[in-house]
């Protein structure tokens, strides 16, 4: 635990910049040139990347132990509890059979 903010702020630099230095050794091209620009669509898979290479977390493997209709429940449970909202399926006009529509209603109201 740390001791003091100071403390906490060091550690979350030093942490930013192992992170910048790892996100900038990943965009290293064959001829070994930074690449300056990421675009957005560069972000999901570099985080993606990111977590393979870093943390050694393979996401495909790891999505087999959360099934999709469950982990939506969990979601909206937590969404529930944090932001004080209901949430309903609602049937509604869809572009695939296994798209879901949700209301989202403040509790309070």
């Amino acid at each position: 635990m740390a001791r003091s903010v100071g403390e906490v702020q060091a550690f979350l630099c030093e942490v930013k910049e192992e992170d910048i230095a790892r996100r900038q050794n990943s965009r290293v091209t064959a001829d070994f040139e930074v690449v300056s620009t990421i675009y957005v669509l560069d972000l999901a898979y570099d985080s993606c990347k990111q977590r393979e290479d870093g943390y050694h977390v393979n996401i495909k493997r790891l999505a087999r132990y959360f099934e999709v209709l469950q982990t939506i429940k969990e979601v909206l449970e937590v969404f529930e509890g944090l932001f004080g909202l209901e949430f309903e399926t609602i049937k509604a006009s869809v572009w695939h059979e296994d798209v879901k529509v949700y209301s989202a209603w403040d509790k309070r109201s």
